[in-house]
Parts: C-alpha cells; structure tokens; sequence
C-alpha cells in the first residue's frame, strides 16, 4: 500500500500478483485521479481478479467503502464479460464499455484489451460529475490502449469524427431526409409514450426503441429500412437484427436488478440508466419505473453520445411530466 499526501491524496492498493507493466499502469490510475472530473475510486482487473486498486477517498473514509468498491467492482467486471458474450451473436464487435447510473452517481468498466478491464466509480455526484468521470475513465483507456500500440476504441464516439470519405449514416441527401418514411414497427403502438419514443428515430442518432414492463417487450420502432443505414447490416440482416433486439429487451428486468444490487452499495440506488458500449453502436437502457425501461440502439458507433442523451432527455422529461 503506498499513500501520498497533497490535494490528490492517492491510496493504492495491490491485491494480487505483480505483472509486468504494473507500475505503468499504476502511474496511468494516479494520473487519471488527479485529473479534473476524476473518479474517486479506480481499479484494474485481469480475468475477473483485480490486481491494482487507487482511490482518493481520503484517509478518513470509512474501511467498508472502499471494501464496497473492491466488491462491486469485481462483480461489474465479471458482469460485463457475460454481457460481452450476450452480445457477440449481434456482430457488432467486442464490448468496450459500461456504465451504470444512479442518482448518486456513476460505475465505470471498460475494456483495455479483452480480458483486462478498468473500473471506476464515481460517488454523491450529480449528472454532470457522472458525465465528468466518463469522460475522464475514456481518457485513461485511451492512454492505456496506446501504451500498448493500440488505437482508441471510439468508447462514446468521442474519440474520433466522421469524415468526408465516410458521410454521415442518416441525414439530408440525394435520397431526401433521412427518417422520412414512417418506422417499422411491433407491439402496442397506440399511445403518448410510443409517439414520443417513436419521434426519436431520426434514422441518425437512434434507429431501434423499445417499451418493455416486467419481462414483455410491449412495443418497438426502427429505421432499419434506411437506406444509409444498409452499411451496417453487412454481418447481419435488419430482420434477425430486430429479433435479437427484442430478446435483449425482454431481458432488461433481471439485468437491470442485477445491476442495481450490484451498484446500490457504493453509489445508491435506484438504478437509473445502463449504457452498453460497443465498438459498433450501442445498447442504451432509461428506467422509467420499477421493473420498466426504455431500450434504445445506435449502431452508428459515433453517434453514441448524441443517442444516449435523446433517450435520456426524454425520460426526464417523462419523469417531470414535460412536453405532454
């Protein structure tokens, strides 16, 4: 254990062996914690087992906090192996990043390289401070993949932008405006909540959304028929894309309980929304009461930030009663 003094008072924590580029990555950890936005709390595990654990919780911080991070932060890791292979039958690559919000913050994993994950928590912060150490987590992956040779894996879209040789997937062209055919759709469809959630589709951000309460799937719109969207269905066809959508969807209920456990030690609950970041687009989960949720996909990996934002604004708005 090795603890600094300063205004980033650092505390590590080695619980497992010493692999090679160890001390690397624990330079990478402090680094990251002084940064603005920083987690307060950030840990690295390999196959499941953590090796590397680095806080700024303080000297004062009470023992089973810090035993909550451990605790919860191998369980996320082990979580987000299984949903990476949950995923794989969606050729949409590898898993590369989670998050799990609460209202009183945030829990990080991502993958350095398959197997080797960060994971971070951020505590009795706001939207804002969540959305600080997300950015900050993207950074330190970033620069972790690079020691290694490694490009960024786009987590969010952030890292990199669309360019002239590669037009946006969805938006005005030759074809007309992006969107401009009504969506495919599936379910109860009559209602204020499918109206506003189908109104999300621009065939830009979002391209599939679905209502699901218990473990029923009660509606779901996509703009699969865009033709600027054909790019992404190479690996796989629209139609077995939403078959595979809506049995992901059918399983929020229990994944989002097992989350919400997870996280409600070290952050508190309840779990208010999940992110499933993939190198292709996303899963996207907003809860709107007990055992109801919003799923929304992107498979424009880009657009990620800008999809988990729509889905998120509408369900405040729903929350507070806004825009009817």
């Amino acid at each position: 254990m090795t603890v600094e003094g300063g205004p980033h008072e650092v505390r590590v924590r080695r619980t497992g062996g010493e692999p090679a580029g160890l001390d690397e990555v624990e330079d990478r950890l402090r680094a990251a914690l002084a940064g603005p936005g920083a987690p307060r709390w950030l840990g690295q595990l390999v196959g499941g087992v953590p090796d590397l654990e680095c806080d700024t919780l303080g000297a004062g911080s009470p023992g089973r906090l810090r035993e909550a991070f451990h605790n919860s932060g191998r369980l996320l890791s082990i979580l987000f192996a299984e949903q990476d292979r949950r995923l794989e039958p969606a050729r949409s690559g590898r898993l590369v990043r989670m998050v799990v919000r609460t209202g009183r913050g945030g829990a990080f994993c991502l993958s350095v390289v398959p197997g080797q994950h960060v994971v971070g928590f951020a505590h009795d912060v706001g939207p804002d401070g969540v959305a600080a150490a997300g950015a900050a987590m993207i950074g330190l992956v970033d620069r972790l993949r690079a020691d290694l040779g490694l490009r960024s894996q786009n987590p969010g879209g952030l890292a990199a932008r669309r360019d002239a040789a590669h037009p946006a997937a969805a938006g005005d062209g030759p074809e007309g405006p992006a969107g401009a055919d009504p969506p495919t759709t599936a379910g109860v469809t009559a209602g204020p909540l499918f109206d506003r959630a189908a109104a999300l589709l621009d065939g830009a951000a979002l391209q599939w959304v679905g209502h699901v309460r218990d473990e029923a799937v009660v509606f779901t719109a996509d703009r699969f028929a865009d033709r600027r969207l054909a790019r992404h269905f190479r690996l796989m066809s629209a139609p077995a894309r939403r078959r595979f959508y809506e049995s992901f969807a059918a399983e929020v209920v229990p994944l989002t309980g097992r989350l919400d456990r997870l996280v409600r030690s070290p952050l508190g609950g309840p779990l208010d929304g999940l992110v499933l970041d993939l190198e292709q687009g996303a899963l996207l989960v907003q809860r709107l009461g007990p055992r109801e949720h919003l799923v929304g996909v992107t498979v424009d990996q880009e657009r990620v930030a800008a999809a988990e934002e729509a889905l998120a604004a509408l369900t405040r708005s729903l929350r507070t009663g806004e825009g009817g």
